[in-house]
């Protein structure tokens, strides 16, 4: 029996808006995502360009992945063909895991309902490189001084941090989805993980054992 694995994935899209009327949220362009086993191994990795069904990509978002309408109506497929084998991936999968992952995850939301079908990533385990990783980075710009914490690392960033090496071809979603791997299984922020972790069950022993209470 396979053991459960993990999802990575990514989204570009044609804008940023992940609310209100369902007409007004950001088009899925293009999906890449990659399934592993718990301990990193590759089991099977897509991308897919969406074919557009009366949206257009704005210009501002075709010049940060590339994408046109054009290209998108060229080479595009229909958004069911492109969310089914994602969905049916997801079935053998516990936990899924993206840079911004609640941004990739209101865009999917939005494009499962445009296919109604059922959004398969409400029952799976979450995890946010970006959120994991602001404090892993430690960026601090003035903005950040502002608000008293270290900035939302980009991909980059991180991958950087985490690998000591730079990445081609950002923002497009399969690179994105692999670099997010790379950085996920990286020794040095598997390390931190667990330091984290480690910190988390230490305070956790010390509040109980100030309350007389017992942790599992």
């Amino acid at each position: 029996m396979k053991e459960p694995g993990l999802m990575f994935f990514d989204t570009e899209t044609t804008g940023l808006d992940t609310t209100g009327p369902l007409h007004r949220r950001a088009y899925l362009v293009q999906l890449g995502w990659c399934t592993t086993s718990p301990g990193g191994r590759i089991r099977e990795k897509r991308s897919a360009i969406i074919k557009p069904d009366g949206w257009q990509v704005p210009p501002r978002a075709a010049k940060v992945h590339g994408i046109t309408t054009e290209h998108a109506t060229a080479h595009g497929i229909p958004l069911e063909e492109a969310l089914a084998p994602f969905a049916a991936a997801l079935e053998d999968c516990t936990t899924i895991i993206a840079h911004n992952l609640d941004f990739d995850f209101a865009v999917l939301e939005a494009s499962f309902a445009r296919a109604a079908m059922l959004n398969p990533l409400w029952y799976k385990d979450r995890f946010c490189t970006m959120e994991a990783g602001t404090d892993f980075c430690d960026i601090w710009t003035p903005a950040a001084q502002y608000y008293g914490r270290p900035k939302w690392p980009n991909l980059e960033e991180l991958h950087l941090e985490a690998t000591g090496k730079g990445f081609d071809g950002a923002h497009n979603a399969l690179n994105d989805v692999m670099a997010t791997r790379r950085v996920y299984f990286s020794k040095k922020f598997r390390a931190y993980l667990a330091a984290e972790e480690e910190h988390r069950a230490a305070m956790q022993r010390a509040i109980d054992k100030l309350t007389n209470t017992t942790t599992p």
